[in-house]
């Protein structure tokens, strides 16, 4: 399950880096093409958006075969309510840790370095490529090192290069930490992952894993508020110093709570 969940992050993020070059397009057509700056954009998005609803396609012919196994009706079932607790504590923790510097990152930057969509764009593809590299040697590293040690070194590594993307002197030495801290941050997502679909009972995992979406989700709502709050009342840095040190505490959550689970699987 590790290799499944590994090689799905690699395929997904390869993609993701591949869209991420698309920052280069509005500044090409802007330049080369008379385009204006919100008609350039405006395009891009509804490029996009045809595509998000493509990749449904997809889904559909994915499950073709699944819906009789699910054809029993909705019924709320959670016997394995105390993994999927912790579980779904850590995604929201976790999420809202890095949700406050990183779902803002572009206006951070932006206002630090003066950096546009080009030079995001540039950046992303890097550091999702990092994620994929990472993502896809999570199962080998989770077998050498084992899944605690696996998950903890991941995480703990991820906030010393998040605590000193603030400190950057220039856009360019922030991109590597940013790379870095993408790579070690996320290795441990599909070990994660595999965990949790290891502890719940087979009946379970939808009921199970939807709760830990809308944990995840759930952190996503609330980490753009608080970004932009403190970045407007403290300080411009001061999200990505909260959030360093709530990635610490992040790591030693890991086997605290997960303990019984990772001694399992391992």
């Amino acid at each position: 399950m590790e290799k499944a969940f590994g090689l799905y992050g690699l395929i997904n993020i390869s993609a993701m880096s591949l869209g991420s070059l698309v920052g280069y397009v509005p500044a090409y057509m802007i330049s080369k093409m008379a385009f204006t700056e919100l008609s350039s954009y405006r395009l891009v998005t509804t490029i996009s958006l045809i595509l998000f609803i493509v990749q449904y396609i997809f889904y559909i012919a994915s499950s073709r075969g699944i819906e009789e196994k699910l054809s029993d009706g909705f019924h709320f079932k959670l016997d394995s309510w105390r993994p999927v607790l912790k579980f779904s504590a850590l995604s929201l923790f976790g999420n809202i840790a890095g949700g406050m510097m990183f779902a803002l990152f572009p206006y951070y930057v932006n206002q630090k370095f003066g950096i546009t969509s080009a030079g995001l764009g540039a950046l992303f593809f890097v550091s999702n490529l990092s994620m994929a590299v990472s993502k896809g040697l999570a199962a080998s590293i989770a077998k050498r090192l084992g899944n605690m040690k696996s998950i903890v070194i991941g995480v703990a590594l991820s906030s010393v290069f998040f605590f000193l993307m603030p400190l950057s002197p220039s856009f360019g030495l922030l991109g590597v930490l940013y790379v870095l801290r993408s790579g070690t941050r996320f290795m441990s997502d599909p070990i994660l992952t595999s965990l949790f679909m290891k502890s719940i009972n087979e009946d379970e995992k939808s009921t199970a894993n939807s709760i830990r979406m809308i944990a995840m989700n759930g952190g996503g709502v609330v980490s753009p508020w608080l970004g932009g709050t403190l970045m407007e009342n403290i300080g411009l840095d001061t999200p990505a110093y909260l959030g360093a040190g709530l990635t610490v505490v992040l790591a030693a959550l890991y086997p605290l709570l997960l303990h019984r689970e990772i001694s399992e699987s391992d």
